[in-house]
């Protein structure tokens, strides 16, 4: 059983990979559901100590998935980024709650005036292409990353270890994976082949080794 789920996720994972690189629409949007449910039951069943925080935001990774399945209209993104958000929000309560911060008051107000200033950027910079009605949304949901993304960076400085360093990249794919798709969406304003592709690859593994680097703590 441990092993079944596991080589399901590889599987599903690298077929739907493989369908955005060669632009195949109809198995793209018929296995990308499948991704989180299985990430879910794979943090289930290896997870030291499985928390249901974490299975949560899995699961509405899952639904903004399911939402995202059409990025380009606006309801169906609002439902996206607010499932998403909600998603990072039951991270963070997980991080705060497992993990001791101890890298000091210096090291934490660089990395959070860091983080949050990239955040401000971004939406500087994008703040036009987005609809009014997600601008909020949006606003709230950079924030939930970069935070996301600096208390995995503040646990790493605090007590390395594997599993920390994993958590640390998977955050910083996800920075990555969603830069690259406010700009197709927002800028561009519509989806590539190429940068499908690359948004999801790194949208997957971010996912994947958040739910690792937790697992092994």
């Amino acid at each position: 059983m441990k092993v079944l789920f596991p080589t399901l996720l590889l599987v599903t994972g690298v077929f739907h990979l493989f369908c955005c690189l060669l632009n195949k629409n109809k198995p793209r949007m018929i296995s990308k559901p499948f991704l989180m449910p299985l990430l879910g039951v794979c943090w289930m069943l290896y997870a030291r100590e499985p928390s249901f925080l974490v299975l949560a935001g899995i699961l509405l990774g899952g639904i903004g998935d399911l939402a995202l399945l059409w990025p380009l209209k606006r309801t169906p993104f609002f439902i996206g980024i607010t499932a998403f958000l909600l998603g990072h929000v039951c991270y963070l309560i997980y991080i705060i709650r497992t993990y001791t911060f101890n890298a000091g008051l210096l090291w934490t107000i660089i990395i959070a005036a860091v983080y949050l200033s990239g955040s401000i950027g971004l939406y500087i910079k994008t703040r036009k292409e987005i609809p009014k009605l997600l601008r909020i949304p949006s606003v709230l949901y950079a924030l939930a990353l970069s935070a996301l993304s600096a208390c995995s960076l503040l646990v790493l400085i605090s007590n390395p270890g594997t599993g920390k360093i994993l958590a640390f990249t998977g955050a910083s794919l996800f920075l990555m994976s969603d830069g690259i798709l406010s700009q197709m969406l927002f800028v561009k304003k519509v989806e590539t082949t190429g940068l499908n592709f690359i948004v999801m690859l790194t949208y997957i593994g971010a996912q994947v080794l958040l739910a690792c680097g937790w697992a092994i703590r």
